[in-house]
Order: structure tokens, then sequence, then C-alpha cells
């Protein structure tokens, strides 16, 4: 069985990884940054000539908590891209893989995701955006076999919060 994991290099993308190998999934590390669509597209289409996804773990994540006016518009496209953008891509991309194998998407949103906390307006924008996909996408596929989890996890023990000021 296969598995994408999105983040996968640390904290909480790792742990699932970890979890998953642990129990005999091959982990496909996607190499293209999630912030450049196009070339992820590309390596998704060309992963799927030659397998089939049991598992997407929609898991890779940027914050920026400051001011919103201090947060410059290449970061705010980033964050986007890489939170939002790049989950719903991912997930359009593989829904026919996931089908046949009957497979799950699980979305790791946020805490924030559920309510309002000072400079995180655009985290939350985009951790509350791939929250409502997750739902709406399990409404959408609630009488397929793929099953869509989305988790809300709260501060965790991970180098995610290093560099900010709370």
């Amino acid at each position: 069985m296969k598995a994408i994991v999105t983040g996968y290099s640390s904290g909480i993308g790792k742990a699932i990884s970890d979890i998953l190998e642990s129990n005999g999934f091959e982990i496909i590390k996607l190499k293209a940054r999630l912030n450049d669509l196009d070339s992820l597209e590309k390596e998704v289409k060309l992963l799927l000539k030659t397998s089939d996804i049991n598992v997407l773990v929609n898991c890779a994540g940027l914050g920026v908590f400051k001011p919103h006016e201090e947060i410059s518009l290449s970061k705010i496209k980033e964050v986007i891209d890489v939170n939002l953008t790049a989950p719903i891509i991912i997930s359009n991309l593989l829904l026919r893989s996931l089908k046949k194998t009957k497979g799950h998407i699980i979305n790791i949103a946020s805490v924030e995701a559920t309510r309002h906390s000072k400079f995180s307006a655009l985290y939350t924008a985009t951790k509350s955006g791939l929250r409502s996909f997750g739902l709406a996408l399990f409404e959408e596929l609630r009488r397929s076999d793929v099953k869509v989890t989305t988790v809300n996890p709260d501060l965790t023990k991970t180098n995610f919060f290093d560099d900010f000021n709370f």
C-alpha cells in the first residue's frame, strides 16, 4: 500500500509517516515544492502512471503569525499555496486512484480553523479553507468508498512554533 504525506520531513507529518511505514505503507515523497503548482501537478500525474495511492495526508503547513499588514505579498501567496491550494490540487489529482483503492484522504488543518486568534488571520483563513474543503469533500464522497477525515490539532510538540513570539 502506498501513501503520500505532505510535510513528511518533520513534525506531525513525520510522525504520521513513521506510523504509516510501521504499518506497511510505502511513503511516496513528492519532490516538487508545494507552492510550485505546475511541477506538483506534473509529478503527481507521472506518479499515477505507475502507482495507485491508498492514503493521502495533506499535512504540510506554513504559518506566519504577525500583524497582517507586515506580511509580504509573496509570503501570503506561499502560505495560501502550501496550506490550501496544494491540498486541493493533490486531492483532485488523486481522487480517481483513491476511488480505485477505496482510499482515505486525511487533512491536517488546525484548531485555528475553528477559532480566531490575534496575528493569525492568514493562517486561520488557509486552515479554515482546508477544513471546509475536507468537510464538503466528505459530503461529496460519502456514498463512495473514499474516506475523508479532517483533524484540527492544537499546539503540538514540534518545531513549527520555534520562531514565533507567543
